[in-house]
């Protein structure tokens, strides 16, 4: 009922603009026309006139009507500087905050139900930094940012979207859906670290562990529990095939079909609107855009630790493909990380048998969590047999040493 409603509130205001005209009025030549009038308005009836500019810009930008770049210049000239940056600050702040609110009520759950899995980095991200997000979207770049750059005359492409990741496959899609002409830039392997190391990959590992778990832990549902036998060569191939079965949805062909473009290569900012593609194939290309997206991800963060690079190490770049070549589960595994990732890969191996050691070199695990958090988290992995050692683990044994 509510999207209903809404939906019924933007068609009514939609076809009120355009039945009284307003698109007319909203023009350079119907400003001039009406300036006078407006003019002696303001003067017998100053606060009224002040709200209802005010009411209709932020339903012109709610609605994304015609006209709000035409009431931006009317409102220096009819309220002057200071009252008009005043107008249109908040009036185009509201505005788009209506819009927002309205696109999550009605499309929220379409685009849920669509791009789910993709969007789980990104609602983490805003979940966790929400507020830098915020800061960093409002801020507009000075035109004296780009002096030392010479804008192009022309642009190859509406947009250019680095990285195909959860972030990038999103963008691209929407670009392409709204027919813009967009090209996507991977070096590496579509999907980027959701689908090759990061969420795919992690989840379809809980599964498996989480059934060990459940089989062990039957008699607390009343059914018969035994010892499963864990065929770890199985339960890999079976994160591949997770893999691959979702893969074709991010694949280089899919987004062709959609009207993107996708180039495989290593890109390189030159300036604002201007990127340069090391081809896979070889080569090099440039392409300009009006606007460019950086969704590059990140790479996996090895410390300088001696002996570390002599024993070997693997990160989440390398650890699915080298577990293909592992017959058995390893019987000891050292994680070094406390964060969410840490975590999972934690449980989930000491749940199919290994012996793992937890390494965190702060205070207590999850640290950008809280504290009743990361202490629910320490507990239930101490009670899958994960043994945690922080720096508030490693101190207590160092004095207990020295004692």
């Amino acid at each position: 009922m509510k999207k209903l409603l809404l939906l019924v509130l933007i068609f009514a205001a939609v076809i009120a603009f355009f039945a009284l005209g307003l698109h007319e009025i909203l023009t350079p030549e119907g400003i001039r026309n009406i300036r006078p009038t407006v003019r002696e308005w303001i003067d017998t009836y100053t606060w009224q006139i002040y709200i209802a500019f005010f009411v209709m810009y932020v339903l012109i930008a709610a609605l994304s009507l015609p006209g709000a770049l035409i009431m931006t210049l009317s409102a220096g000239a009819f309220f002057g500087l200071l009252w008009g940056t005043v107008l249109v600050s908040f009036g185009s702040s509201v505005g788009a905050l209506l819009a927002f609110l309205s696109s999550r009520l009605l499309l929220r759950d379409f685009v849920t139900k669509r791009f789910g899995q993709r969007l789980g980095a990104v609602n983490k991200g805003v979940k966790e930094d929400g507020a830098l997000y915020l800061f960093v979207l409002r801020l507009v770049p000075k035109r004296r940012v780009y002096a030392k750059w010479k804008r192009p005359k022309r642009y190859d492409r509406n947009m250019i979207v680095i990285g195909s990741g959860a972030a990038g496959l999103v963008t691209t899609y929407i670009a392409a859906a709204v027919k813009a002409k967009v090209t996507m830039i991977e070096a590496h392997k579509m999907g980027g670290d959701c689908l090759n190391y990061g969420c795919v990959p992690s989840k379809a590992l809980i599964a498996s562990a989480k059934t060990v778990y459940q089989i062990k832990h039957a008699g607390e549902y009343g059914v018969s529990s035994s010892e499963p036998s864990v065929l770890f060569k199985e339960v890999v191939h079976r994160v591949h095939n997770v893999i691959a079965k979702i893969a074709p949805h991010d694949s280089v062909e899919r987004y062709t079909s959609l009207g993107a473009e996708v180039i495989q290569g290593y890109a390189k900012l030159v300036d604002p609107w201007t990127v340069e593609i090391k081809l896979n194939a070889g080569g090099t290309q440039r392409l300009t855009a009006r606007s460019i997206v950086i969704a590059a991800g990140a790479a996996p963060f090895v410390p300088d630790l001696p002996g570390l690079k002599e024993v070997g190490y693997l990160t989440s770049d390398t650890l699915w493909d080298t577990l293909l070549t592992c017959e058995e589960l390893p019987g000891r595994i050292v994680i070094m990380g406390g964060g969410p990732i840490g975590c999972e890969l934690a449980q989930c191996f000491a749940r199919l048998g290994a012996d793992v050691t937890q390494i965190e070199r702060n205070p207590r695990i999850m640290m950008r969590e809280d504290e009743e958090v990361s202490k629910m988290a320490a507990d239930a992995l101490k009670a899958d047999g994960v043994n945690i050692l922080t720096e508030y683990t490693v101190i207590r044994c160092e004095k207990a040493r020295r004692r």
